[in-house]
């Protein structure tokens, strides 16, 4: 798929909803920089929506937030020494480390990406429950 195509898809996708029932709006800025960067992967479709959830999820999409008292930064609250101003630099920093994690624990990166290791969470097994929806035809 190419970034037009993840686009496309994304913005045609269901968006997420918060912990308390409350839609989480896609801005299409978002979409259009999770294509980009999902396009240069291996599977475009898989890491658009890993980065979708996570993006969604750990900051409504917004690019300037932080959290876990100062040490997450960004849409997808990486680390503040590692994570580039603009949105474009923290996906990217986004798809190589959910990369790394896919390396350290083949079939569920976002377990690794939510907790550090290699194990299930309730966080973890959300967000996968969530990318799986997004890939059901």
């Amino acid at each position: 798929m190419n970034a037009h195509a993840i686009f496309l898809w994304l913005m045609m996708s269901l968006s997420h909803a918060d912990g308390h029932g409350h839609e989480i709006p896609r801005a299409s800025f978002a979409a259009n920089t999770i294509a980009i960067v999902a396009a240069e992967t291996e599977a475009p479709q898989v890491y658009a929506a890993m980065l979708d959830v996570l993006a969604a999820h750990e900051s409504a999409y917004h690019t300037g937030v932080t959290g876990d008292g100062g040490r997450s930064c960004g849409a997808y609250q990486t680390p503040c020494a590692r994570t580039p101003p603009d949105g474009l630099g923290q996906t990217r920093l986004a798809a190589r480390l959910l990369k790394q994690a896919n390396d350290a624990c083949p079939g569920h990166p976002l377990w690794v990406y939510a907790r550090g290791e290699c194990k299930a969470s309730a966080v973890a097994l959300r967000y996968e429950a969530e990318v799986h929806r997004m890939l059901q035809p």
